[in-house]
């Protein structure tokens, strides 16, 4: 497998029977495309976190195969499978007794890189997660939040460039402000790395706005649908899926919804002092605008130029047109 490249995850017939009888995935088929960021939802006990440990080989599975990039993963020896994967866990799982920097060498040190190229790869990672180095990289954990210690996971997780990251209720740790602003610059960052991720989550608001796919699962990890946000939300495939996503997920699909220039009417002169929302929001952004702003109207901004204007009418005809084209 070549180290700089994201890598296919595929689960074939993949079954998680224990002792006792008790089966926390039945049958699993699921394809995770190289470089997207797959979700997997669902309720508590359907196995979520099962498939993660069964990917990296923490667990063995019962039945089936899982192959990384073609490779079947029970013929790679472990600890060399588990180096070219990165896992990112809710409590951050970092070492007390060492310092940020050295928390992030952790890897790289294992694979018995130079000193140089390590101190280079630590200073390129808290940069690229929003850390200092000269400031955070001599701190310990305890003298960081709850927020810089996620990121100091992740850094940790992509020190050694991994063909996976998998990442399990990464954000569920921090409180609601901190947690948005961690999934937004997590989502900038996935942007830069591009690697394949998998990422558990309990919360359909955060899988709607991280993942390129959501594997929605119920009891015994069933596949219930296997889709882009946008159409799990406008076409649920079944009952239990409907159920699970909420009544409110006309709203949900506002924000996977991008405004279309094509649907704005022109700038008048009594939309000079609504409120503004930028051309690369989503419908979501415009009604939550429209609707504080208190004028009936919300002005779609690029950056020196006024595209148009919407109504609350509007939104609703765009996202009409959006489940209609897909």
């Amino acid at each position: 497998m070549d180290a700089t490249a994201a890598a296919d995850i595929e689960l074939s017939g993949v079954r998680k029977e224990y002792a006792g009888g008790s089966v926390a995935v039945s049958h699993l088929d699921l394809h995770v495309p190289a470089g997207s960021l797959t979700v997997l939802v669902g309720p508590s006990g359907c196995g979520k976190s099962t498939v993660l440990r069964m990917v990296n080989r923490l667990i063995a599975p019962t039945a089936g195969n899982i192959l990384l990039d073609g490779q079947d993963t029970s013929r790679i020896d472990k600890v060399a499978l588990r180096r070219k994967i990165g896992y990112v866990i809710q409590h951050v799982g970092l070492f007390p007794h060492q310092t940020v920097s050295q928390n992030v060498a952790t890897v790289p040190k294992l694979l018995g890189w130079s000193k140089p190229r390590i101190a280079a790869r630590v200073e390129e990672l808290l940069d690229l997660v929003g850390l200092d180095s000269g400031m955070h990289g001599r701190r310990y954990p305890h003298q960081l939040s709850g927020g810089q210690r996620q990121r100091v996971g992740v850094a940790r997780a992509l020190a050694a460039d991994p063909v996976v990251l998998l990442m399990d209720e990464p954000f569920s740790a921090v409180d609601p402000i901190v947690r948005h602003r961690l999934q937004g610059e997590f989502l900038r960052l996935q942007e830069t790395v591009r690697k394949t991720i998998l990422l558990v989550t309990h919360d359909v608001d955060e899988a709607v706005r991280l993942g390129d796919r959501i594997a929605l699962l119920s009891e015994g990890g069933k596949l219930e649908q296997y889709a882009p946000p946008a159409e799990l939300l406008a076409r649920p495939a079944s009952a239990f899926v409907a159920e699970f996503i909420g009544t409110d997920r006309g709203i949900k699909r506002l924000s996977v919804t991008d405004i279309d220039p094509a649907v704005l009417r022109p700038v008048g002169e009594a939309d000079r002092d609504s409120p503004e929302v930028s051309a690369a929001g989503t419908l979501y952004d415009a009604l939550a605008a429209l609707l504080e702003g208190g004028t009936g109207h919300v002005v779609v901004r690029s950056g020196e130029n006024l595209l148009g204007a919407m109504t609350a009418d509007d939104v609703y005809r765009a996202a009409q047109a959006e489940v209609a084209a897909a």
